[in-house]
């Protein structure tokens, strides 16, 4: 730290001091030090290459929590998205779900993931699936000619996140509107279509999840839930 400058404490310890804690030998004394680091805020960017090797650790729980912790302290770097990026190839579900919230949180910077959150959309994981959808929609509208794309992809569920986010974006997707009316005669995704052109018609973004009982529900989600309700 600059000359000077009082390095910030939490519980009596110094930040220097929690980042070597992430060194312990037990998951749980490296997660309590991943906790830690986290409360610093942004005043703990000396902890990210710590953070980041935690994403590779031999614990998934400790992963996870790495994860979770790494965009409370940075969220502008584009390495941080890359890296998180790869943990949505981890077999275990709650590590993908949190690498795909964690990215949610970066916003616009972690389009340099639209990929891998683009395979994330077949996730057999409804948390992941969703968590995915809600960080494209968080980049913006500069994934629209991606999401234009996917439109056509051959794979369902991709097509039905793709859908997803363009409604999420609402106006800011108005480029797509016309690939979507195109969808309203195909019977697998019209249902999705006809909501996201809603959503961009009526000009202002939206938000959806697992838990509403409207078409991108039973579209989206796998779990069963009956007809909708009038």
């Amino acid at each position: 730290m600059p000359s000077g400058t009082s390095e910030p404490h939490y519980k009596g310890k110094s930040l220097s001091g929690w980042i070597s804690e992430t060194g312990q030998e037990t998951s749980r004394e490296r997660t309590q030090a991943i906790v830690s680091l986290a409360r610093f805020g942004s005043k703990a960017k000396a902890a990210v290459p710590a953070l980041k090797r935690l994403l590779n650790d031999r614990s998934y729980l400790v992963q996870e929590m790495a994860a979770t912790a790494i965009v409370e302290i940075e969220r502008s770097d584009e390495s941080v998205a890359i890296a998180l990026a790869e943990l949505l190839k981890r077999k275990n579900s709650a590590v993908r779900a949190a690498a795909a919230k964690a990215l949610g949180r970066m916003g616009a910077n972690a389009e340099v993931a639209f990929s891998a959150l683009g395979e994330s959309l077949v996730d057999v994981d409804d948390s992941v699936r969703e968590a995915a959808i809600e960080a494209l929609a968080g980049i913006g509208p500069s994934v629209v000619p991606n999401l234009i794309e996917l439109l056509s992809d051959s794979d369902e569920d991709i097509q039905r996140g793709s859908i997803a986010v363009l409604g999420m974006l609402g106006a800011k997707a108005k480029a797509s509107a016309s690939h979507l009316r195109q969808l309203l005669t195909d019977k697998s995704v019209s249902e999705s279509a006809e909501w996201a052109l809603r959503k961009i018609r009526q000009g202002r973004s939206a938000r959806w999840s697992c838990e509403d009982r409207d078409a991108l529900r039973r579209l989206v989600c796998r779990e069963r839930i009956g007809p909708l309700e009038e």
